[in-house]
């Protein structure tokens, strides 16, 4: 009798580690199903971001070169005429612009609302960057508040706003390692590339026609201007970043 017990408990007791051993081994490819799972959902999160940011720095390129494009074309008609034009600096830069995008007539391009806008812009705050106004203004309301206190730091940083080579350090290993939001990432790269693409511009190929005196701010002002006005779309990067580049370099020679 006593042996029939404990023949019943070893069987009881081996079934009891039998189901005990199938509930671990249950858990442990759950455990590793969601691992698994969670490594997939973060693969696919980065490679949405990867393509996010791709596609950014894409639309940043382009409306750089199209804004140097622009510059090179004003410079050269100037050149052509040899002298300045006495039509203010808004009529030069839309004649460029309109030169410009008659090259490409496929595209649909609303130029005219850009220009208006560039117009009211250059109207109300003409060269100033003043972050906090523009904060303010319910037309930039689309730029995140981080973008503008970005600015305004690098415009009251005098080793940024003095040197080319500080800013460019600035903007290339400082910057981008900040932790920014998607929405907040598009005016970083739109900011960073178009400082780039200018420091080029203004260092090697247009390198005499820029006052040294005014070099690094004519390069920030052309990055504020892609940020700014590409708040309502590529064109209007392009065409308040070329006003504000080439206005500002005007400005610096009639204060030389």
């Amino acid at each position: 009798m006593k042996n029939a017990f404990f023949i019943r408990f070893f069987d009881l007791l081996k079934n009891f580690e039998i189901t005990r051993w199938e509930v671990a081994k249950f858990y442990l490819i759950l455990i590793i199903s969601l691992c698994l799972s969670c490594r997939d959902d973060k693969n696919v999160t980065r490679d949405s971001h990867d393509e996010y940011v791709l596609q950014i720095q894409a639309e940043a390129q382009e409306i750089a070169q199209t804004h140097n494009e622009i510059l090179r074309m004003i410079y050269e008609n100037e050149n052509k005429n040899k002298e300045k034009s006495s039509t203010n600096i808004l009529e030069r830069v839309y004649h460029s612009v309109r030169e410009y995008y008659e090259r490409f007539p496929k595209k649909k391009i609303n130029l005219d609302e850009s220009i208006d806008f560039a117009t009211w812009y250059f109207e109300r705050y003409s060269i100033s960057s003043n972050m906090e106004l523009l904060n303010n203004d319910e037309n930039f309301s689309s730029i995140p508040d981080r973008i503008f206190l970005e600015l305004n730091h690098i415009l009251k940083t005098d080793s940024l706003t003095s040197n080319t080579d500080n800013l460019k350090l600035y903007v290339n290993n400082i910057m981008p390692n900040k932790k920014w939001s998607d929405q907040e990432l598009r005016y970083v790269i739109i900011f960073q590339t178009m400082i780039n693409y200018s420091a080029n511009y203004w260092e090697t190929i247009y390198s005499s026609r820029l006052k040294l005196k005014c070099s690094t701010w004519v390069i920030i002002n052309d990055g504020i201007g892609g940020v700014l006005g590409s708040a309502f779309g590529g064109v209007g990067g392009v065409i308040l970043g070329t006003i504000l580049s080439a206005g500002t370099n005007e400005e610096c020679e009639h204060q030389q």
